[in-house]
């Protein structure tokens, strides 16, 4: 809460506001904590705000004159009131997710992302350079880290995980053309394991402009068929998406 509240009250940095932002888009438990945090911060200044009126009422209509002391069962009365509202709030923000949510392949994009590409780490290659650009991006620093692989790139183009993870790093800014390139180019290495064509569809799914869905169906399709990296993802999507 404290997190959702520095957000809302300006506390954050441009960089933190963005990864705000990004995160409401692809974690649907954080945009109900959003959702219930709004809900609640209502919630609470409605009741404030009707118990005063009420308490003015009693002490302007009293015929002695003195302040009347506010019982403890009153008390335990409002703050029932309180946190049974503030559980309205949940279950209403819940159920508003569950019936206004129309998941888009930007949402299956997202999941994806969140699922298998929200930390990378270095596996080989020159791991002082590429780590320190990895720690960048696992900061959510993802322009830094764009910058920092692309700087390993022009050094040598021959390496397969800094293509990778520059594409990634651009996708999460999101800068969808860069992305697409880096993954275009992953997709001339022969490695055992391959992600690039899986995340020319992501990519596509994201950023969701027309044609895209048809065309990311047809990557996870190719991906699905020629047994590639990512088989059992690209099918559940196709599923999703049918």
């Amino acid at each position: 809460m404290q997190y959702i509240d520095d957000f809302f009250e300006g506390r954050m940095s441009g960089d933190e506001v963005s990864r705000f932002e990004e995160k409401i888009n692809s974690d649907p438990s954080f945009a109900a904590d959003v959702a219930f945090y709004l809900s609640s911060k209502q919630v609470a200044r409605e009741l404030a705000a009707e118990e005063k009126k009420k308490r003015f009422k009693e002490l302007y209509t009293s015929t002695n004159g003195h302040h009347v002391e506010v019982k403890t069962g009153r008390v335990r009365q409002i703050r029932y009131a309180m946190y049974s509202a503030l559980a309205a709030a949940v279950i209403t923000a819940i159920v508003w997710m569950a019936i206004y949510r129309n998941d888009s392949p930007t949402d299956y994009a997202n999941r994806y992302i969140k699922d298998h590409h929200s930390m990378i780490s270095v596996t080989m290659g020159k791991e002082g350079e590429i780590q320190k650009a990895a720690d960048l991006y696992n900061k959510g620093q993802y322009t830094a880290a764009l910058t920092a692989f692309e700087n390993i790139i022009s050094k040598d183009s021959t390496l397969f995980y800094p293509l990778e993870y520059a594409g990634l790093a651009a996708l999460r800014i999101p800068d969808y053309e860069k992305a697409l390139r880096y993954f275009s180019r992953l997709e001339k290495f022969h490695a055992y394991s391959n992600p690039a064509v899986i995340l020319q569809a992501i990519t596509l799914m994201k950023r969701n402009q027309h044609g895209d869905k048809q065309e990311a169906k047809a990557l996870l399709k190719r991906v699905a068929d020629q047994d590639l990296d990512g088989k059992e993802d690209a099918v559940d999507l196709l599923k999703k998406m049918d």
